[in-house]
């Protein structure tokens, strides 16, 4: 456990390119997760009895929150914006056609993964300075 105060789990510093970029890349652990859960009900439901009336077409979902969890990985802004809404869109439509979904570790999720954003954009601004700054002493 950090004794430094200002660590802040829900409101991370991103102030240098290496804390912005560990922010941006440490969140895309959430779609990681989101695909893992999904493929394991999926399977368990093929097998067994389906969980929330999930089925194996669920696996597209899976497929694309890998896509979403490799493009924040590579510190993408527009996938992961994009990757929020898509979240947020399936918690909504989960609420609306089984009745579950925006649990508290769904709002946790989005938490994390809105420091993802930040620490993204942030990252490609701080970047941007320090290439401008190297072109100019060079």
């Amino acid at each position: 456990m950090s004794t430094d105060k200002s660590e802040n789990m829900f409101w991370p510093d991103i102030s240098t390119l290496e804390k912005a970029e560990g922010v941006a890349k440490g969140s895309c652990g959430i779609p990681i997760f989101v695909a893992s859960i999904t493929i394991l009900v999926v399977l368990y439901g093929y097998f067994f009895s389906p969980i929330l009336g999930i089925t194996p077409w669920a696996l597209i979902d899976a497929s694309i929150f890998g896509l979403i969890a490799y493009g924040m990985f590579r510190i993408n802004r527009l996938v992961s914006v994009l990757g929020l809404f898509f979240y947020i869109w399936s918690q909504v439509d989960m609420l609306t056609t089984q009745g579950a979904g925006f649990s508290v570790l769904a709002v946790f999720f989005m938490i994390f993964w809105f420091n993802g954003i930040r620490g993204a954009f942030k990252y490609h601004k701080l970047k941007k300075q320090a290439d401008s700054v190297e072109q100019v002493t060079t």
